[in-house]
């Protein structure tokens, strides 16, 4: 079982996804190529999602039903 973004689509290895950032009152949105799916808990099912952002950061989001998938990778 695979996470689900915000519009029920599921979040795979090799994914852009865009995620929500926020510093401040600023709002934007950051790309990520999708790396690998940690399973945390499996009921009820926590995920985390790993990989590189629009800057080559390693990243990890906790919450991904506010990431938005934008293009399937290579795993489908």
């Amino acid at each position: 079982m695979n996470p689900l973004d915000f519009m029920g689509k599921e979040i795979k290895v090799g994914a852009t996804v865009v995620y929500p950032v926020r510093r401040g009152s600023q709002m934007w949105l950051k790309s990520l190529l999708v790396e690998a799916v940690e399973v945390i808990r499996s009921t009820p099912p926590v995920f985390k999602i790993i990989g590189r952002n629009s800057d080559g950061f390693l990243t990890r989001l906790e919450t991904p039903d506010r990431c938005v998938v934008v293009e399937n990778g290579g795993n489908q």
